[in-house]
């Protein structure tokens, strides 16, 4: 799988991702306030308005890199790799460094 990450405001607020066969993508988020819930349910609308027009999911999560921020923060770093759903929650558990 492929995850780019979710910043707002220096935060990573969560990843999305895409699994390299395209069959799915969606968006892991790190915390659960009310902001998070916010930003996840944005990134989930936007996912599944791509999804809607027919782009297959990794083309879709490539394609919110490098538009700017907004409300929901922006993709914001490379590319990455991941080699299964559980290593990316496992990363996205993983606090942040000060």
């Amino acid at each position: 799988m492929r995850y780019l990450p979710v910043v707002k405001n220096g935060r990573t607020m969560g990843y999305l991702w895409a699994s390299t066969d395209d069959r799915a993508a969606a968006y892991e988020r790190r915390g659960f306030d009310v902001e998070d819930n916010e930003v996840w349910g944005t990134w989930v609308a936007r996912l599944d308005e791509a999804a809607g027009r027919g782009v297959p999911p990794l083309e879709a999560v490539r394609g919110f890199a490098g538009q700017p921020a907004d409300d929901a923060g922006a993709v914001d770093g490379e590319e990455r790799e991941a080699p299964s759903l559980e290593a990316l929650k496992e990363i996205a558990r993983t606090p942040e460094a000060p």
